[in-house]
C-alpha cells in the first residue's frame, strides 16, 4: 500500500476537465440558439418594448454570429 498522498494522487489522475463548465463549442451553441429566439421573437418583443423588429432582428443575427465565432475558438 502506498501513502496517503500516493492514493489521493491515483484518484484525481485522469479528472482533469471533467467538470460542469461549457468548452467554447458548448457555449457558442447556446449564444446562438439564444440570438436565434431572439430573431424568432423579433415582432414581440418590438411590441412590448415600442420599438423596431428590426432592431431586435439585427441584434440576434450579431448574437448568433457571436456565438459562431466563439464556438468556432475550441482548443
Amino acid at each position: 500500500m502506498g501513502t496517503a498522498d500516493e492514493s489521493s494522487k491515483e484518484n484525481t489522475e485522469g479528472k482533469k476537465g471533467q467538470g460542469r463548465t461549457f468548452d467554447s463549442g458548448t457555449l457558442g451553441l447556446l449564444i446562438m440558439l439564444a440570438g436565434a429566439a431572439i430573431v424568432w421573437k423579433a415582432p414581440v418583443l418590438a411590441d412590448i418594448f415600442h420599438t423596431s423588429p428590426a432592431l431586435f432582428g439585427a441584434g440576434g443575427v450579431l448574437l448568433s454570429v457571436f456565438g459562431l465565432s466563439v464556438q468556432r475558438q475550441r482548443r
